[in-house]
């Protein structure tokens, strides 16, 4: 259960993370202020505090590159 739990995480976290730095980046807009780096920024410490392993975390992660994949390609 603990599986579905991390790929739950993985998923949901990042779009939570990316949102959350969208949001910082039009409120205060500054270029420091990557939506990407501060998903970066939640994640890591997230990850850290819950003791869970990147391997884990990638696995929900891996949906979100199965759907930018095609999409970066459509647009290059």
């Amino acid at each position: 259960m603990l599986k579905g739990k991390t790929v739950l995480l993985g998923v949901t976290g990042s779009i939570a993370a990316y949102k959350i730095g969208v949001w910082l980046n039009q409120k205060f807009k500054s270029p420091i202020l990557n939506p990407l780096l501060i998903a970066v920024a939640i994640i890591i410490p997230i990850l850290k505090v819950c003791h869970i392993s990147y391997d884990s975390y990638n696995v929900g992660g891996s949906i979100i590159t199965l759907f930018l994949a095609p999409a970066t390609t459509v647009l290059a």
